[in-house]
Parts: C-alpha cells; structure tokens; sequence
C-alpha cells in the first residue's frame, strides 16, 4: 500500500473507532435507569474505562506466543462487576503452545487458574472450559502449572481446542495480613526477542476492536439489567455458568428513599468464601479501597445468632457492617458463596434510619473514628496488595 493510501486507511480506521465510541456513547445515554445526575457523571468514566480495557485485551496482549499476565482490574478500573477481594490477571493463550506459569503462590485465601474459549471482547460469546483451583506448591509456597494439550506432572491445565484466553485469580478473605503471588507465564521454547509486530498484525487488532466495542458495551448493560429480575431489594442466587467452578452468583438491586436504608440479612452456610458488593447501574463496582462498599466472610461481623446483618444506606448508619452506596439510592447488590455446603438465601428490606437500633439491637455499632481508622487499614491493605 502506498504512503497516501496508509494515510487514508489509518484516518478511515480512527473515524470508525470515534463513530463506534459514539453508538456507545449514544447508547448509555439513552438508558432510562441512568438519569440521575451522578450516574449522569459516571457514565463518561465508565465507558473510558471499558475502552482502557479493551486496548489492553485486545491490542497491547494479543500475542500467544508471547502471552504476558496483565492485571485486568483496579481501584481505577471497575467495570464488569469486578471483585473487591479478587486480583484478576488475563493473558492470551493458544493450544496449539505449551506454557508454564511458576513463581511464589502467596497466601491469598485462594489462587485458580480458569480457561476461555473465543474472546474476552466477545463478551457472551465465550464461556469457562477448565478451572483449576488445587494448586499444589513446595514447602517454600513456589508452585508451577503446566498449561497444554498432552498431560503434565504435577499441576496441570488442559488447553481444550477453544481455548484462547485464562483468568489467574486471587481471592483475599483477610486484606490486611495476605500476600500476593509473585507469578509470571512463558511459552515454553519461546526465543526472544519476537518478531516485530507488523502492520497489518496491528491493523487486524484495531479492526478488532472497533468491531467488538458496540457488542460489548450492549453484553455489559445486559448483565447489569439481569440484576433488575427479581423485585426491588430481593435477590435470588443461582449457579454460575462462567464464572469459578461451583461459585453461587445472588443477584439484586436496592433503592430507598431519604432517610431509609436496606437492611441484608444472611446466614452463611458452610462454605470456602463468601462476600457481597454493591455496583451502581453500569455494573461497575463502588470505590470499595477507601469505602465499605464490600464485605467478605471474613471482614464481616456475625451477630450472637449467627445471621450477617449489613445496613445499605448513603449515610454512616454507625453499624460496623454498613454496606457505602458511594452517594447512590439504587444500585446493584451482588452476593458470592463458593461451594457452599446448601444453597445461600438473602433476605433484603427497607428500613427506617431512625428505627435501626430497635431493627438490630444486637448488632455491632462503630464509632466515626473507628470508622475513619478501619477504612484507613482497608485502603493500606488494597495499596500492599497492588505493590507487592
């Protein structure tokens, strides 16, 4: 192709790009559900924020033989109903390779590592192949995972013909006193350094998306609008399909007036974790680093009989297990329970502000300074996490 010719393909190529950021743009807009003047705000960063996210899936790691493990989700990357107590890594993989993933496991309550078919930008056109989660390490916590199509000793994933993507997760039930692995991937018999990225490779990644920007971000408000099934503060739970092997998924939303909160009620089963987080409308999760917007089975306090109780609410109701709306009055509520022992139940309803001591007499209250001070810990404890 000619200088003239690159030229006229590279501004073709951004004018698509800029008319698919607008369908999007256009497109969150229109939301009915979306009109208060914070999601109003919100909406702009919510859609950078995919689109950072997609020039990193599928642009700057798109190469499988040559996979890097890159962090999917931050403090300043929320989207797509991310985890609070998970560090989520990608990488693009390939059966046709053999790979090998080593380092330190860390003590994070749990470490998996999960296959994909087709592609993460694809959204619901790609569902879970293997998972796996027992991963054995030596007494110094060092651990390898052999990754291909022939079996391996030890630890070993199976690449299944689909299989094109892994999520490497991290699980934390206690922020403040787990570490994090140390892990990385290769190919194994990989020469460096590799070939150079030729233009039309790079081409092929941008087209790519371009195409899928109007899918996802269509995919996301589906998962988000999948929250407003069940009535007003209810929530029903349900095996996940795609997600961690045997990982029950609760699914609701809250709305309350001023001066009323939801009172969460939840008594947890046997089980090897569980958590609930609130999201606004976008499926985003709620700045939970420097706000009590999640809580786990092990940050969260039991009352005498047993039963989680968490108040939602935009105001410090004074309870220790105060669930931040971030300055929302409906939102999204999503509940974990992994592997549990019976299937988890929540109850939620709408209470008075001015009657919660007479809701939950029992209930442990926490002062404004030992609220200050709790979340100055969990923002600690996110920063370590990240640094390490």
């Amino acid at each position: 192709m000619s200088e003239m010719g690159q030229a006229a393909s590279h501004v073709s190529r951004w004018a698509r790009l800029l008319a698919a950021l607008k369908d999007a743009a256009d497109f969150t807009a229109a939301d009915p559900r979306a009109q208060t003047p914070l999601l109003r705000a919100e909406a702009s960063r919510y859609l950078l924020r995919v689109l950072d996210n997609m020039v990193l899936t599928g642009v700057e790691v798109e190469n499988p033989a040559y996979p890097r493990l890159v962090r999917l989700f931050d403090t300043y990357r929320q989207f797509g109903n991310a985890n609070p107590d998970c560090v989520y890594f990608y990488c693009r993989i390939s059966p046709e390779y053999r790979y090998r993933i080593y380092g330190n496991r860390g003590t994070s309550h749990l470490v998996e590592v999960q296959t994909m078919d087709g592609h993460i930008l694809a959204g619901p056109q790609h569902k879970g192949l293997i998972t796996l989660t027992d991963i054995e390490a030596d007494a110094d916590g060092e651990i390898e995972v052999t990754l291909s199509t022939d079996p391996a000793p030890g630890n070993w994933l199976k690449l299944e013909p689909g299989a094109r993507w892994l999520y490497l997760r991290q699980y934390y039930y206690d922020w403040e006193t787990e570490r994090p692995a140390d892990l990385a991937i290769e190919r194994v018999g990989a020469t460096f350094p590799p070939p150079v990225l030729t233009p039309q490779e790079l081409e092929r990644r941008l087209d790519q998306v371009i195409e899928w920007i109007p899918t996802w971000y269509r995919h996301l408000a589906r998962m988000a609008a999948s929250y407003y099934d069940s009535p007003a503060n209810a929530m029903s739970f349900v095996l996940s399909k795609s997600g961690m092997s045997g990982l029950y998924y609760g699914k609701g939303h809250f709305t309350f007036d001023a001066g009323e909160a939801v009172l969460v009620e939840f008594k947890p089963p046997p089980a090897r974790y569980w958590s609930f987080q609130l999201m606004n409308h976008f499926w985003e999760s709620l700045e939970w680093d420097v706000r009590q917007t999640s809580l786990n089975g092990q940050q969260g306090r039991l009352d005498h009989d047993g039963v989680f109780r968490a108040v939602i609410s935009d105001v410090d109701p004074g309870v220790s297990n105060w669930l931040d709306t971030g300055g929302h009055r409906t939102g999204l509520i999503c509940g974990r329970v992994l592997r549990p022992e019976v299937a988890p139940h929540c109850s939620l309803s709408v209470v008075k502000l001015s009657e919660l001591n007479k809701q939950l007499p029992k209930t442990q209250r926490i002062s404004t300074t030992e609220r200050s001070e709790s979340l100055r810990r969990r923002m600690l404890s996110v920063v370590r996490r990240y640094r390490e």
